[in-house]
């Protein structure tokens, strides 16, 4: 990426700008910073949401219920990669309560937490292999 102002090969990621979500760069020649004009716009405009939108930023069991909607029989997950795609860090609060609340979608196995389609979760704890 080419530096806006002095046009230097020389440029770095430089994270993203919170307004678009576009890539930010900063060039190591001129110390300038830029955006990735070519990118669309990774945020909708401000002050614009829907129902869902405002679902998925803020309601932790719609983002369970969406994430429970891609999970595929004979495919496990554990708890901190179903974390990782609903996009919370461990420790966020009410997570262990609404993670508790879909009982059908997980089992325990030792110390751990797998999350899978129910019918594969509802075969591993009538073997027992599940608690």
């Amino acid at each position: 990426m080419k530096c806006k102002n002095c046009d230097s090969e020389k440029t770095h990621k430089n994270g993203r700008d919170a307004s678009t979500g576009k890539q930010v760069y900063k060039c190591r020649d001129c110390g300038k910073t830029f955006t990735d004009t070519t990118q669309p716009s990774k945020i909708k405009a401000r002050g614009v949401f829907t129902k869902d939108d405002i679902r998925k930023l803020h309601d932790v069991d719609y983002r369970v219920l969406e994430a429970r909607k891609n999970l595929k029989k004979n495919e496990f997950i554990e708890k901190d990669e179903l974390i990782k795609r609903i996009g919370l860090r461990p420790g966020y609060p009410r997570l262990s309560a609404t993670i508790d609340s879909h009982k059908e979608y997980f089992g325990r196995a030792d110390s751990r937490i797998y999350w899978s389609h129910p019918e594969e979760i509802k075969e591993l704890k009538d073997e027992g292999t599940f608690t």
